[in-house]
């Protein structure tokens, strides 16, 4: 799994885990020499995403 994508899925396993709702808002661009990939989201009670960045594809 690649970084950028882990906190999709730690938003989804919670979200689901715990019944809630989840918003995981993200920095986008650089800052102190570290690079933030900017992927917010929101996942409901079942784990599914439904808003936030779209993952970006390594083709």
């Amino acid at each position: 799994m690649d970084w950028e994508q882990s906190s999709h899925f730690v938003a989804s396993s919670s979200g689901y885990e715990n019944g809630i709702f989840m918003v995981c808002a993200h920095c986008c661009g650089s800052e102190n020499d570290h690079e933030h990939c900017g992927l917010s989201c929101i996942v409901d009670p079942s784990g599914r995403s439904n808003a936030g960045a779209i993952l970006p594809s390594k083709s």
